[in-house]
């Protein structure tokens, strides 16, 4: 078994996933984690220096200024990593975990869960080759939130689940922008046209009351619609009559738990570390990710928050 430990506030569903893994078992944690601690027989080690020297690998709950410095020891001391949110990380600091990775011969994978609900997944197993996708995301200002940090942070969920439904590189990425008296952007809309001839629309508005993250998939034969808080998704299945009428048929998928996704994930990660598969976690396909959104934040005249 793979000795684990743990670093950062705990996300309970990754840590009984490991738990539950016959491939990890959970060595110990530090006294930095703010959360209820596991099942006996995991220890509690006084620093996470001591942590990273015992452990084989680690899992980051999150990235925040502690966990910055003992990540990337982690990575030059060959330990494979599991991260489990994109967030917070930079296009500059995951390419230089790539660069890393690749000199220590490790693997690093993030969790998309966040982003990719069990709708999400299951909408890209019906449409494995959209030709137009809609998404929208309505983003309620509260007190003096900044619209443009609030759209940095949103702005990566959306290309997260993106760009796990387009499997595609793009060619073209449009951005139209409204401005208030300030110069603060409004209402941000996004075109991306792909090689595979996918297309996809981004739109991006702070003008509701209300926060609401729809997606629409469009196929030659499908549409599926689906919003990320919800445990939903409508799918219309173009047919036709004997007679060649077309209809729609409308289909409602019994869709998974979030439990059963992020346990394929680690158990993905085991067969990645342990060497039953060629695949090297997927750091890279985050880089996409992050280096499309400063291609997005750029052409729209907005400055990162994040450095």
């Amino acid at each position: 078994m793979i000795e684990t430990g743990i670093i950062g506030t705990a996300r309970k569903d990754h840590i009984s996933a490991f738990e539950k893994h016959e491939g990890f078992r959970l060595a110990g944690y530090t006294e930095e984690q703010n959360w209820e601690r596991p099942s006996k027989g995991v220890n509690h080690f006084s620093s996470q220096r001591e942590l990273l020297d015992y452990c084989e690998c680690l899992v980051f709950t999150g990235k925040n200024g502690y966990e910055g410095e003992i990540l990337y020891n982690a990575v030059k001391k060959s330990k494979d990593i599991f991260i489990c949110d994109i967030g917070g990380f930079t296009e500059q600091e995951i390419k230089n975990l790539i660069k890393l990775k690749d000199e220590a011969k490790v693997n690093i994978q993030f969790s998309r869960l966040d982003s990719l609900t069990p709708a999400v997944i299951t909408a890209r197993e019906i449409i494995k080759d959209p030709v137009f996708i809609e998404l929208t995301n309505t983003l309620p200002l509260t007190g003096n939130q900044n619209f443009s940090h609030l759209l940095e942070d949103e702005l990566t969920r959306m290309l997260n689940v993106l760009l796990l439904l387009v499997s595609s590189n793009h060619h073209r990425v449009t951005v139209r922008s409204a401005m208030s008296m300030s110069g603060q952007p409004r209402l941000i809309n996004i075109r991306i046209d792909f090689d595979n001839n996918c297309a996809a629309s981004l739109l991006m508005s702070p003008l509701t009351e209300k926060s609401r993250f729809s997606a629409k998939i469009h196929s030659t034969d499908h549409c599926c619609t689906l919003e990320l808080a919800k445990p939903y998704l409508r799918v219309e299945k173009l047919m036709f009559k004997e007679s060649g009428e077309a209809f729609k048929k409308v289909i409602t998928p019994v869709l998974e738990s979030s439990s059963q996704i992020i346990a394929r994930e680690v158990d993905f990660f085991y067969s990645s570390i342990s060497g039953k598969t060629v695949k090297n976690g997927n750091i890279e396909d985050i880089c996409k990710i992050f280096s499309l959104k400063s291609e997005i934040m750029k052409k729209a005249g907005i400055s990162p928050r994040l450095s």
